[in-house]
């Protein structure tokens, strides 16, 4: 009886990209692909679905980042051993890895190279080149692990206004899903499980300023409006007793 094939997904925002591969592993007998997705739902629906054994996961899906796929599965318990296609060694790829690639091909090699990182991944084995192991390793080091992205911070002061995902989405010109992803990074990072909590935190390392919310406060040398201090009792009205007009006090 011969031996079960390697069950494959592949997963990529470009057709020609996916095209691409199939055709690189085609003609293989012990490898077969299963199924081919663009999307991040579509992505985590083949995989939990397919029984699949491999994903081959690009680094941008039509509506987020394959890091977000690589993200859900975890959170799903999904066991699927992922190699990321990419066009290049870089950070796209060291973050691939940190999220749970056990891969990396690049787009210039070799098409016979992607069946044999396929079967590696596979047997359990590992999938990099020393030059990315070493780029991930200078990254780890010189990195603050809890430093929010610019994109991250973006997201963050849109959910300290009171922005669903569903706005912060359409106020930045992404996905819901990839605004997801950011929101799962930036509260991982500040300690928070909730997004009340991750506010809290965010005010109390300064990384929120209140001016940005609140608007700044009236410099007392210039200002001659009398209006309430931030913080204070607004005017409470109180009855005169001799019958004078009704007055408001501070």
């Amino acid at each position: 009886m011969p031996p079960t094939p390697i069950r494959v997904v592949v997963a990529d925002a470009h057709p020609l990209i996916r095209t691409g591969i199939r055709a690189a592993l085609d003609g293989r007998p012990d490898i077969i692909t299963i199924a081919e997705t663009e999307t991040i739902a579509e992505t985590l629906r083949a995989c939990g679905s397919q029984q699949s054994d491999v994903l081959l996961l690009g680094t941008v899906l039509r509506d987020g980042p394959g890091a977000a796929v690589l993200m859900s599965l975890a959170t799903d318990r999904l066991v699927v051993r992922t190699i990321a296609v990419t066009a290049a060694e870089d950070v796209a790829a060291c973050e691939m890895i940190e999220c749970g690639a056990v891969g990396v091909v690049l787009a210039h090699e070799a098409p016979n190279v992607l069946p044999q990182a396929v079967v590696a991944v596979a047997t359990g084995r590992t999938w990099f080149s020393t030059e990315l192991l070493r780029l991930l390793v200078q990254r780890r080091s010189a990195a603050d692990p809890d430093r929010l992205t610019p994109r991250e911070h973006e997201v963050l002061v849109l959910m300290a206004a009171g922005q669903r995902n569903v706005d912060i989405a359409r106020r930045l010109k992404l996905s819901t899903r990839t605004v997801e992803f950011h929101v799962h990074n930036t509260l991982a990072k500040l300690g928070a499980t909730s997004r009340y909590e991750a506010i809290r935190q965010a005010y109390r390392r300064h990384l929120l300023d209140p001016d940005l919310l609140f608007g700044p406060s009236p410099d007392p040398a210039t200002d001659d409006s009398h209006s309430v201090p931030r913080g204070a009792a607004p005017d409470v009205p109180t009855q005169p007793t001799d019958g004078s007009p009704m007055e408001t006090t501070r």
